[in-house]
């Protein structure tokens, strides 16, 4: 059984946005954002199965099916019948999920630097041989250690990390549980959920496929998706890299708030 964590902005009668991080985040990832935009929607930020206050009962919580399950229980307990859905990175990939198979529940959905998954059953096998390893190192090196490497990485290169809002990012991952974040690699990773290649070509929603201008892999996926489906739509933002919100947060306000109107 999966206890959602979440933290609210905004007056409840305003459209309703949900947001979902992306790995080792958790909503409090959103608080610049979603205070700008509490103005004019009431905003709804998930810590998803493994983060931030949120935890699970078993393993198979993490799922992206039990996952989606429990955001549109929560969704029911608050009478929210449809709502906006933004997701960023792992959150994007569930949103495609809660997009696929819940189309009735939400009426536009904002994809950032994310993907449907890996197309071949060989590729996710890959996947989750190097996501089991890297889970490992969670559970054997120093946690600070992981999280320096973490974003050390290629994909996080454009991020300032001398910045003050760098910083205080960082110090809210070393307050994340290692033992969940690794459960969340290893059952919610990009080799353990199945394919939506195949079904982007059901989601009705009006759909934004958003990414930063330096982040050279996740434009490949998005303009490969955008081909995809006629709902599509394509915006990337310059001089930003995978994290967009976090990199270029005004323009991402300003490029939302453009498409949800």
């Amino acid at each position: 059984m999966i206890q959602l964590n979440t933290r609210t902005y905004g007056d409840k009668s305003n459209r309703s946005l949900l947001l979902l991080h992306g790995f080792m985040g958790a909503s409090d990832d959103w608080e610049f954002v979603s205070e700008k935009l509490s103005k004019d929607f009431y905003i709804i930020a998930i810590d998803l199965p493994g983060h931030g206050g949120t935890r699970c009962s078993d393993v198979t919580d993490f799922s992206f099916e039990v996952t989606a399950k429990a955001i549109i229980d929560y969704l029911d307990d608050k009478g929210i019948t449809n709502t906006s859905l933004a997701g960023y990175s792992m959150g994007g990939r569930l949103a495609l999920y809660l997009s696929i198979y819940y189309p009735e529940r939400f009426d536009k959905v904002i994809i950032e630097s994310s993907s449907p998954g890996l197309k071949t059953e060989e590729e996710r096998e890959e996947r989750r041989l190097k996501d089991a390893l890297l889970s490992k190192r969670i559970y054997l090196e120093p946690f600070d250690i992981f999280v320096h490497n973490w974003y050390e990485m290629e994909l996080f290169q454009t991020i300032n990390k001398r910045s003050e809002a760098y910083q205080t990012m960082h110090k809210r991952r070393l307050k994340s549980d290692p033992q969940e974040l690794a459960k969340s690699l290893l059952y919610a990773g990009t080799g353990s959920q199945p394919s939506l290649w195949g079904k982007l070509v059901e989601i009705k929603a009006d759909t934004l496929l958003l990414t930063g201008e330096l982040d050279t892999k996740f434009n490949e996926i998005a303009d490969k998706m955008v081909k995809m489906n006629n709902r599509f739509n394509r915006v990337n933002i310059d001089d930003a890299g995978h994290n967009v919100h976090f990199e270029k947060p005004d323009e991402y306000i300003k490029t939302i708030k453009k498409f949800l109107k």
